[in-house]
């Protein structure tokens, strides 16, 4: 009889605490479930405002004086999520408007820079976003800056087939300002570009009046200044 009891005791304890242990790994599960939920919520948020800011940037009815607006609902997103992609939306946008002469130009170049420099923050490796950084930052009269940004440009992504012409222009027009390590990486993306289609850098050389530049950047490639030298005498009919 005493060991019935105690063996139905014993039961009872053991089902006592299977519950105790399901509700609490219940409520575990609620808790987690709960905190996962409160933190995306702010990832929701700023996804649900780029949504909605895109949505009104491809909107027909939306005209260039909700631009700013809509770039800002862009900012917002990306500050509340964390959205590098959202940043750099918004840094784009905000360089646009500035580039078609606006009163608030000014203005608006300094949102693009900070725009770009936050998205940076987040996502380094955006070879893209440091040329648009450069190319803001030299608009705005900050040539140091700029040139320290396009430097980085070139150490993020060397080879872009797309970009070479712009990296180029922007690169040589920033030349004076440039100090070892950007002249450095002037070097670099000249060889790197010659060794892909070397007729399109002798053409932007030409364009741009550059030769003296490549001439200096290329001191320890004469093999390929002589190329572009020859390649320019050529269309010039010399």
């Amino acid at each position: 009889m005493t060991s019935g009891i105690i063996m139905a005791a014993t039961t009872a304890i053991t089902r006592n605490d299977r519950r105790a242990t399901r509700s609490i790994t219940a409520l575990l599960s609620l808790g987690f479930g709960l905190a996962l939920t409160v933190l995306a919520l702010p990832q929701l948020a700023g996804e649900g405002c780029l949504w909605a800011a895109r949505e009104g940037m491809l909107s027909k009815s939306a005209g260039p004086d909700q631009r700013p607006a809509l770039a800002g609902w862009l900012m917002q997103a990306g500050t509340l999520s964390r959205l590098a992609p959202a940043l750099a939306e918004a840094g784009t946008t905000w360089l646009r408007l500035a580039l078609e002469g606006r009163d608030d130009g000014v203005i608006l170049l300094m949102d693009a820079n900070q725009a770009f420099a936050d998205s940076l923050a987040l996502a380094p490796a955006e070879s893209l976003i440091w040329f648009r950084l450069s190319y803001s930052a030299s608009r705005e009269g900050r040539s140091r800056d700029a040139a320290r940004a396009w430097r980085m440009a070139i150490l993020t992504g060397a080879f872009d087939p797309q970009m070479m012409e712009y990296r180029l222009g922007l690169g040589f027009s920033l030349w004076p300002y440039m100090e070892a390590a950007e002249r450095a990486a002037m070097a670099h993306q000249l060889v790197t570009f010659w060794s892909w289609g070397p007729g399109t850098v002798s053409e932007l050389t030409e364009r741009d009046a550059a030769l003296d530049i490549v001439r200096l950047a290329l001191a320890n490639r004469p093999d390929i200044v002589a190329d572009i030298e020859r390649r320019i005498a050529l269309r010039q009919g010399k």
